[in-house]
């Protein structure tokens, strides 16, 4: 049996950005990103280790009132430099 647990978070970018996985410069803004954990469990024995992990972040493809939402895969590690290089 296949457990799915998923985190909500936000991150603020003060400037333009690029992250690997999205398309060209970002605009400097607020973005919703989730974390999917799936674990495994069998019967009497739980996996203590996460057999996957996943994070995703929500950009605007493209912009005005039907704008379409992209949901892109991404490295959180990626995300992390990305995060730190906005704050420098």
């Amino acid at each position: 049996m296949k457990e799915l647990s998923i985190t909500f978070n936000r991150v603020t970018f003060n400037k333009p950005f690029v992250l690997k996985g999205l398309i060209g410069l970002q605009t400097a803004g607020t973005y919703s990103v989730e974390t999917h954990q799936k674990k495994t469990k069998w019967d009497f024995f739980y996996l203590s280790k996460n057999l996957k992990k996943t994070t995703w972040i929500r950009t605007c493809q493209s912009s005005g009132q039907h704008g379409a939402i992209r949901f892109t895969r991404i490295d959180p590690c990626d995300l992390r430099i990305a995060l730190a290089n906005d704050s420098i």
